[in-house]
């Protein structure tokens, strides 16, 4: 077997090697170039966010108004991951050449300056925001004035909701499905999407989910980085991704959330526990709870609290219906979409096991 598999990795390098080659032609542009998903339709006007179908989380909301500015953040930790994986195979099975040219591309893309640098926000525009009054004084953490006439509470627990890592694009933070009267057709109507704010180039701040977890489920933040504590806080948080069933995909407080994409197209990554993200986040979870720091205890604390609600809700729908389902519904629990799905839900016999290494 240990034969076969050193045969496997040795075509598969020698193919990936080639593939590598064909994508990064110039190597100087990896460590700093934002990456992009290709694929997003930017003329529709049936979509309420155009999919990025690339990406595998095909209706996972993006900038509202797809352009050549916008860059994502997952396609950046993935390649992360990837290039580690070539850095590996190439010490296994490639000459001093491929090792330098793989361990430099690995350490570019695993810089983790360079990823706050482009997919960080510690933006505070978003929290210009009517607060109904009634705040208690010493939860107000400052007051913002802008025009006209309004005065904006801004509490430590707003301050927080928008820091966090996020894709970068040409976004409106308030677009819409609405219906239109086709002409010359009495009672009969489309529904398109309006754009009620004009779009802007910045983070797609408004869209907290499991697209935001990437760099933790990759581990790509340092152990005794801010980042990392802050974003562990907003993992334990009820009103974002965290239930009792598992994490949610995308964040309650999101425009977004449990949204449909056009009037036939029902809300996919919009809300509902899928395993496999799940799976990741415990992986890395793990591993941060095993290394000495200031978020050791966090770390396990939540590891072992999402393990038991993810296994225990995922037993009781398979003693319920029979099956393993595709994905759960974020406030029953519940199974839904596809089934049986023994796919990439069955790593929940992963978790079970403790073998989560990725």
């Amino acid at each position: 077997m240990t034969f076969y598999l050193h045969c496997f990795f040795l075509a598969a390098f020698e193919t990936w090697s080639h593939s590598g080659e064909y994508v990064q032609e110039t190597r100087e542009m990896v460590q700093m170039a934002p990456k992009k998903w290709r694929g997003r339709n930017a003329t529709t006007v049936q979509e309420l966010n155009p999919k990025t179908l690339a990406s595998g989380l095909d209706d996972y909301p993006r900038a509202s108004h797809p352009s050549k500015e916008e860059y994502h953040l997952d396609l950046r930790c993935w390649m992360a991951l990837g290039s580690r994986v070539m850095d590996r195979l190439a010490h296994l099975y490639g000459d001093d050449k491929s090792k330098s040219k793989y361990t430099e591309e690995a350490s570019a893309l695993a810089n983790f300056d360079d990823l706050v640098q482009l997919h960080w926000s510690e933006n505070k525009k978003l929290l210009l925001k009517r607060v109904k009054l009634g705040i208690a004084l010493q939860d107000v953490t400052y007051l913002l004035f802008t025009y006209p006439y309004h005065i904006h509470f801004v509490t430590k627990q707003k301050q927080n909701l928008y820091k966090g890592f996020f894709d970068y694009g040409l976004h409106s933070d308030k677009v819409k499905l609405v219906k239109k009267p086709v002409k010359g057709a009495p009672g009969q109507y489309v529904v398109e999407r309006s754009v009620v704010n004009k779009p802007r180039l910045g983070f797609v701040e408004d869209v907290f989910g499991y697209n935001s977890l990437f760099p933790l489920m990759l581990r790509l933040i340092p152990h005794e980085s801010e980042q990392l504590g802050h974003i562990l806080d907003k993992l334990a948080d009820p009103e974002l991704l965290w239930t009792k069933y598992g994490l949610r995909s995308l964040s309650r407080t999101s425009p977004y959330y449990a949204a449909r994409n056009t009037e036939h197209d029902p809300p996919y990554w919009r809300g509902y526990i899928w395993v496999n993200a799940n799976y990741m986040v415990l992986s890395a979870l793990k591993h941060y709870g095993s290394l000495s720091g200031s978020y050791q205890l966090k770390a396990q604390n939540i590891f072992s609290a999402l393990k038991e609600n993810l296994v225990s809700n995922m037993a009781k729908e398979f003693n319920r219906t029979g099956y393993i389902w595709e994905n759960y519904d974020d406030k029953t629990g519940q199974g839904r979409g596809s089934h049986p799905f023994n796919g990439w839900s069955s790593l929940v016999l992963m978790v079970m096991s403790d073998n989560m290494d990725i």
